[in-house]
């Protein structure tokens, strides 16, 4: 690990990055058992953005969904969106 920490420290990374991290991050994170964590912000009201290709780039990706910045990027009420990733 690159922290300096012991590697039973640190199993997940959160981010508010860009698509590009998680293309880079996800395959890092899945090579060392890791969990890269995506905190949006803004990103759902910027056309063409969309949960499904971050959580798509490595099964090590996840979400740390904010329904306050989600409706506040994209008017939208967050109900529909999080039936989408129910599972069960």
């Amino acid at each position: 690990m690159h922290s300096g920490l012991p590697k039973q420290w640190v199993q997940k990374v959160s981010v508010q990055r860009s698509r590009s991290f998680g293309q880079k991050a996800g395959p890092y994170a899945q090579k060392y058992g890791m969990q890269v964590i995506l905190h949006q912000h803004l990103q759902p009201g910027q056309p063409g953005w969309t949960f499904e290709k971050f959580l798509e780039m490595s099964p090590n990706n996840m979400l740390n969904f904010d329904a306050g910045h989600y409706f506040g990027a994209t008017g939208l009420h967050p109900n529909a969106l999080l039936r989408n990733f129910t599972t069960g």
